[in-house]
């Protein structure tokens, strides 16, 4: 509230300050619109704030003032609306909001070729069109849409291998592929994208431990990947015990370095659990003294 007086008061005297000015204004918008996403207990206040972030940046494009940034930014703010639409059942309009944003960021990795800001937003896009029509039961066209993504991720990864944010993009819509596969009932394609996945997070984890959400994704893929592989390869669930310790071992390599992390304690206690419910020779008493 503070930002938008102050900016309020900035003056405008011509096209150029106008636009900065308003493209300020819009930030602020769409920042305050994800805390109360997150926070707020009113989720169309969220949506009227990322809605006033999307008039002002469509102003700006209507006046033909927009730079390659503001496009950027009115595609994640876009995205961002469509996420909040969906999850209110408003799937065609967040599905319209994800390929306006798409349209723009296309204009602008082609203008800008060698640029990787929006790449690898488009990729993020893509996953959010995937999960909206994952949440409506449109599965197959959740595995063409994603399929997408996971292949310009693949691309991004390979031109630019020391970039870990890509590497962690292109394991997540790996993740993404394998559950819009599963719920297509192609089960061997799956369990093809989930190890993908599984290898490239638990590399991750072990070159970037400060990375909690490459941690995370270790998590979220031991389960489902250990499920996997018994329906697809018929495996025993002692056999799938190693996914649930690697699981256990980086949550705890990941403790060393954020103790107070209660995050990181609830999913090593998760992985704890279900690796002792496969197998009771875990290494429990360790786990426990991290967890302390």
């Amino acid at each position: 509230a503070k930002a938008l007086e102050l900016l309020a008061q900035l003056p405008e005297p011509d096209d150029r300050q106008w636009r900065i000015k308003h493209h300020q204004i819009a930030k602020v918008h769409s920042l305050t619109s994800r805390r109360l996403a997150v926070y707020g207990e009113e989720p169309q206040a969220a949506l009227d704030a990322i809605g006033q972030a999307i008039d002002l940046w469509q102003a700006i494009m209507d006046r033909d003032a927009a730079t390659s940034a503001i496009r950027a930014s009115f595609a994640s703010a876009l995205s961002s609306r469509a996420v909040l639409l969906a999850r209110r059942g408003r799937f065609d309009e967040g599905l319209d909001d994800c390929d306006r944003g798409l349209a723009l960021l296309r204009v602008v990795a082609a203008n800008r070729k060698l640029s990787v800001t929006p790449r690898r937003k488009t990729v993020g896009v893509l996953q959010q069109k995937g999960e909206i029509l994952m949440r409506s039961g449109q599965f197959d066209r959740a595995v063409e849409v994603v399929r997408g993504a996971v292949a310009e991720a693949k691309t991004l990864h390979e031109q630019y291998p020391g970039y870990q944010s890509l590497e962690y993009i292109y394991a997540s819509a790996s993740y993404d592929l394998a559950n819009a596969l599963t719920q297509s009932k192609d089960f061997e394609a799956s369990c093809e994208q989930l190890e993908r996945a599984w290898s490239l997070a638990c590399g991750l984890a072990d070159k970037a431990p400060k990375m909690l959400p490459a941690t995370a994704l270790v998590g979220n893929l031991a389960g489902p990947l250990a499920a996997m592989r018994r329906r697809v390869h018929g495996a025993k669930a002692s056999e799938t015990l190693p996914l649930h310790e690697r699981a256990v071992g980086v949550f705890e390599a990941a403790l060393e370095r954020h103790p107070k992390s209660s995050s990181l304690v609830t999913m090593l206690a998760m992985a704890l659990s279900v690796a002792l419910a496969t197998n009771g020779t875990v290494r429990l008493a360790r786990g426990l003294t991290s967890m302390k």
